[in-house]
């Protein structure tokens, strides 16, 4: 059996990476490695701060 990934993984890694469902995980990494002093935000903290900061001052309707 080789070590490459086979295609459903594959295609779940590309998914996952064009919707950004994988970011929690990198930045969960990211605060490990960068910032070990701080406690990473829960998934639900981490989605409401990224709502929050992409839509924070829109004074628009469309």
């Amino acid at each position: 059996m080789s070590n490459q990934p086979n295609f459903y993984n594959a295609m779940r890694d590309f998914l996952r990476g064009a919707t950004g469902e994988g970011a929690y995980e990198r930045y969960c990494e990211h605060i490990a490695k960068a910032h070990p002093e701080v406690t990473c935000p829960t998934r639900a903290e981490f989605f409401r701060a990224g709502q929050t900061e992409r839509w924070h001052g829109v004074q628009r309707c469309c």
